[in-house]
């Protein structure tokens, strides 16, 4: 069945009662190392390679992430409707994850191979096109991947232990992006040499991931459930999607998450190189902290979530970002920053693994729009990942922060202080907002998807 046909067969590949196949399972899982990678990645090295090796100031290096990023809004809710009606003869999403996977890997590792001359602008002007190439190339990938666990069970524990497996192996990916990647920079030669050779590691690495991925994927059951209604098939646009009480109630808490969370990745090469005085090995043993600290806690998490509630357990993981935040503006030696790392990494694990089995949750009830609400959701998400390297850019920008050329630039006081700002002020300033709308929305007398799992 193709096309509109394949759409109205409602997939639930496990049905209620039984369990994920273990192989089906990891092999899902290990899709997410690439997703993780291509995550963390440029959210870590991106901005601080325009400035630092580039010489392209930090607001026009702001502009070259936030830009692409941007274009994703528009993209991932088109590519997650594609997803829902297009799907394969099988029935699934693989082809799309054949094509992600196959765009991510060459995009990817081209990021940071700027030919040699390119300077300034007209580096800019290359590694934007790249990233733009690079994040539609995700979006294709990553949508239909996300939605898939709505797809594996129809019981909400199952699906949140997938989502802890796909998380964790997230923060593998993240831990190869974040900390090995500028250990691989040094490793390979440094400077721009360092920086290409590394990205063509990690793109083709992250690529095969993807891969192992879709072969699993492309081999999921099919059941004989009853189809969805015409009505529930009707295109729906998305400011009707938005205003889903349960789905708003979601949406706009974790947009300002995923801000937190930019901003404080964005912000940490910076503290390191120009507070600690210390360079990439260093920030890769921080990063192999806080992306440690997240895998480790994902056992914590889902006990919290089943005990507590998710809507509680989430709390906690807001208010350990921020207490970790308010500890790094303290925090004068690698040790002190190493503890508020650890401290970021175990919220970090509950602030990425409990939006996503809310939202597991939420989409049970939108048959054949799986792709569509996950598209939107990843669109708002990577808004808020946009947001963190444009703010921080921004702060350094008025701090003063001297761009430099293939080596470190002496910066003058106030783009300390801007840098200590974007660490601390800014992403607590995010959580706190994060509150104020789960408040609101509470408020709102809206249904509590924030709270028991369902």
């Amino acid at each position: 069945m193709t096309g509109d046909s394949a759409a109205a067969a409602r997939i639930a590949a496990v049905p209620a009662g039984s369990r994920v196949p273990r192989g089906l399972l990891w092999g899902y899982g290990v899709g997410s190392v690439g997703t993780g990678i291509y995550s963390a990645l440029p959210g870590v090295l991106l901005l601080i390679f325009l400035t630092d090796t580039l010489g392209v100031t930090p607001a026009v290096a702001a502009a070259v992430i936030v830009i692409p990023k941007l274009w994703s809004v528009v993209c991932d809710p088109l590519v997650g409707r594609a997803s829902d009606r297009l799907r394969g003869p099988s029935g699934t999403r693989a082809p799309h994850l054949l094509m992600g996977a196959l765009a991510c890997a060459l995009s990817f590792s081209a990021l940071f191979a700027v030919p040699a001359g390119l300077a300034g602008v007209a580096a800019a002007v290359y590694v934007g096109t790249v990233f733009l190439l690079a994040v539609t190339a995700y979006s294709v990938f990553s949508v239909p991947y996300v939605s898939l666990p709505v797809e594996m069970s129809a019981d909400a524990d199952e699906r949140a232990t997938i989502i802890s497996v796909r998380m964790g192996f997230v923060f593998i990916g993240a831990l190869l992006g974040a900390a090995l990647a500028p250990a691989l920079v040094a490793w390979l030669g440094g400077g721009r040499l360092g920086y290409s050779r590394m990205s063509l590691v990690l793109g083709v690495a992250a690529g095969l991931c993807a891969l192992t991925a879709w072969k699993a994927v492309s081999r999921l059951p099919r059941s004989t459930t009853v189809p969805p209604s015409p009505a529930d098939l009707a295109p729906m646009p998305w400011y009707r999607m938005v205003r889903l009480p349960r789905f708003q109630a979601l949406l706009l808490p974790y947009l300002c998450v995923a801000g937190a969370i930019s901003t404080l990745t964005a912000a940490l090469p910076y503290l390191v190189r120009y507070r600690l005085q210390r360079e990439e090995a260093m920030l890769g043993l921080l990063f192999l902290v806080l992306v440690g600290g997240s895998i480790a806690s994902l056992p914590l998490w889902l006990l919290l979530s089943r005990r507590l509630g998710k809507r509680s357990a989430l709390y906690f993981a807001m208010l350990a970002l921020a207490l970790a935040c308010v500890a790094l503006g303290f925090a004068v030696t690698p040790v002190s920053v190493g503890l508020a790392c650890a401290v970021a990494g175990v919220a970090f694990g509950g602030l990425q693994l409990l939006p996503f089995s809310l939202l597991s949750d939420v989409l049970r009830d939108q048959p054949a729009r799986e792709g569509a609400y996950t598209g939107l959701w990843t669109a708002v998400e990577k808004t808020g990942l946009a947001c963190g390297p444009l703010l921080v850019g921004a702060l350094l920008q008025l701090g003063g922060f001297a761009a430099a050329t293939d080596g470190q630039s002496a910066q003058p006081h106030s783009a300390i202080v801007a840098i200590v700002l974007a660490a601390t002020l800014l992403p607590v300033a995010w959580l706190v907002l994060a509150a104020a709308f789960a408040r609101w929305l509470r408020a709102a007398n809206l249904p509590d998807v924030l709270g028991e799992a369902s």
